[in-house]
């Protein structure tokens, strides 16, 4: 959620501010703005509701003069959308800028606070008190860095904020408190980049410097300097950036989803490449050697994500459960977070999150850290918060995902969550070396079979036309493809803005049965596998009361395919890596109903790609 963006340095500011809010655009915002410090050594502020192109046609192609710049595109909390609402936010006398991620609890009181003693406010925002509040310290006579930690002791709640002031030209400041969206420095010879992720850097800056929660930088167009909020100074790890600029555009696509969903093979591939030794039938996952001796003896595991990424896990539950015969429980990290769970030091903690910021899973893994440090991350984003609270990190290697709805790091991640599985398995014994050497080599067919599946999309677009008008939608599954089935219903609402369910195909006598007929189509995972009759049951009990189904089925399966009223096909796939195949035809079936239905399926209404506050 939200966007920031800032330059200092020797070119002009405001096309790189610009160029990196567009590549923010994908985190979900309503509004955007820009300050641009002039050598006047004043502000100049433009801002605009809507997207990127609104504040484009607002500047009309007169970009403010100035080496020093923030940016931010607003994801609206405090005020709806409206260009007094928009970031940057100013103090009273033009002379402090600020844009903030995240949230203010106690901005009511300090507003009023500040209203009494005479301060002007233009917005409705919680993050105007912030301007205010450093005008009031740099008043003391104090630097711009401190006044910002002064400011910040004052304010209560998870924040990432980047400031300007133009009695400190100078000068950018970057602080981060709390669980708020990270905030990425980049470096670069003469000049210096903030973003709040890494798409927008690059191209930019070779290397980058993450910032952890307590931490303001102080950055100069030729150093940064890092602290905690005292002043003290903090050692800066800085990464190589190492990304190609090209995953970040569409290529030859038309969105970034159905680029990012034709990607799979690829990133599939590289999610088991180094990992799977398929000439020894072996698993190497150097990354968890570290805790080995201890997850050997775990007595459970806890499961924890929020959306996309929870299905993740419900799929890598069963895993865990079949491989590494241990108990897991998976839970929603939004509601794990506030439980006064029991759990110990020998209990096993595994978090999945794409952006390894989400705001609910950083707070669970904390929560969870006062008890047990044997936590293991899965995530796409090396050197995200996430990874510097787990002592072990899985990478999904998926690449950047710009689309707002998670495809590619959907299937990363589960295959990611069946290789620690298999490992898991290893360190405890339940996992013979012959059977390990099978599910390796399956897992060595997973790219191609997902390629066969990507080859014949045609299939999909054409049942999108069939039902782009549907009202709601029904997915059901069983065993492994319930989660998919959830994730199936999970994307078309996204994408589509069509109401959907997903179901087991047990509960549809508890209940969901009562809403089928002629106008409720179903989408039923059906593929050959130890639920196979099961749920060619539910179909027979849709189809009894008027239900048209869709049925995604296996290749040369016959007997369904004159049972249902469309088909999708999928290939025959070893029984745990059903989940993968499964998804691909379910994300390309929302792609195409959203398309038909003329929605922005890479920026969807109201959604934002990484949840950074709650």
């Amino acid at each position: 959620m939200c966007g920031i963006m800032g330059y200092i340095g020797e070119r002009e500011a405001a096309p790189i501010v610009l160029e990196g809010l567009a590549r923010l655009e994908y985190r979900g915002y309503d509004s955007a703005g820009l300050a641009i410090l002039q050598p006047t050594s004043e502000f100049a502020t433009r801002k605009s509701v809507g997207n990127l192109a609104s504040l484009r046609a607002e500047l009309n192609g007169d970009l403010p003069g100035g080496y020093l710049g923030i940016g931010h595109t607003r994801w609206a909390t405090h005020g709806p959308p409206s260009v007094s609402n928009a970031h940057p936010h100013l103090d009273c006398d033009g002379r402090v800028a600020v844009v903030q991620n995240g949230i203010i609890d106690n901005y009511a009181s300090l507003k009023a606070d500040l209203v009494s003693r005479g301060h002007r406010f233009q917005s409705q925002t919680d993050t105007e008190v912030l301007p205010h509040l450093i005008e009031e310290e740099i008043s003391t006579g104090l630097e711009l860095e401190d006044a910002v930690r002064e400011a910040l002791l004052r304010v209560s709640g998870a924040l990432a904020l980047l400031v300007a002031s133009d009695l400190h030209s100078d000068v950018l400041v970057a602080a981060r408190t709390g669980n708020a969206g990270g905030l990425v420095i980049g470096l670069g010879e003469g000049e210096m980049f903030v973003a709040s992720d890494m798409p927008a850097l690059v191209s930019l800056a070779p290397e980058v410097a993450f910032m952890n929660s307590g931490e303001v930088a102080v950055i100069r167009s030729d150093a940064v300097r890092l602290t905690d909020m005292k002043g003290e100074s903090i050692a800066m790890k800085p990464f190589a950036v190492g990304q190609n600029p090209m995953a970040v555009t569409k290529g030859d696509h038309k969105h970034f989803m159905v680029k990012e969903i034709m990607e799979q093979p690829k990133t599939l591939l590289d999610a088991i490449r180094g990992r799977v030794d398929l000439d020894g039938s072996a698993l190497r996952l150097e990354e968890l050697d570290g805790l080995a001796e201890r997850m050997r003896s775990a007595r459970r595991v806890i499961l924890t994500a929020c959306g996309t990424s929870y299905h993740a896990a419900l799929v890598g539950r069963r895993y865990l459960e079949q491989v590494a015969r241990i108990p897991v429980e998976v839970e929603i990290s939004s509601e794990l977070r506030y439980r006064d769970i029991v759990i110990g030091p020998e209990d096993l903690v595994i978090s999945v999150t794409q952006s390894g910021e989400t705001v609910d899973t950083l707070g669970a893994m904390e929560h969870l850290a006062r008890a047990t440090d044997l936590q293991v991350v899965v995530t796409n984003v090396p050197g995200s918060q996430a990874t510097r609270i787990a002592p072990a990190t899985i990478e999904m290697r998926s690449g950047p995902e710009i689309g707002v709805a998670s495809t590619k790091s959907f299937t990363s991640s589960i295959v990611c969550l069946y290789l620690l599985a298999l490992r898991l398995g290893e360190l405890r014994g339940s996992l013979s070396p012959e059977s390990l050497a099978e599910r390796l080599r399956d897992l060595a067919e997973m790219p191609r079979l997902v390629g066969s599946v990507l080859a014949n999309t045609g299939q999909v677009e054409r049942l999108a036309d069939e039902f782009s008008i549907a009202k709601n939608f029904l997915f059901l599954g069983r065993g492994s493809t319930y989660p998919i089935a959830l994730e199936g219903a999970l994307k078309l609402k996204e994408i589509s803005y069509i109401h959907a369910e997903g179901y087991p195909g047990g509960e549809m006598k508890h209940g969901p049965i009562a809403l089928i007929d002629s106008e409720m189509p179903t989408l039923a995972i059906a593929p050959e596998g130890d639920h196979y009759t099961k749920m060619a049951n539910n179909i027979e009990e849709i189809k009894a009361r008027n239900g048209v189904v869709v049925g995604l089925l296996t290749e040369g399966d016959q007997a369904l395919v004159e049972r249902v009223d469309h088909t999708l096909f999928i290939p025959r796939v070893s029984a745990p890596l059903l989940p993968v195949v499964a998804s691909v035809p379910v994300q390309l079936f929302s792609y195409y109903m959203g398309l038909k239905r003329g929605a922005d399926v890479d920026q969807p209404r109201n959604l934002a790609k990484s949840v950074t506050v709650e």
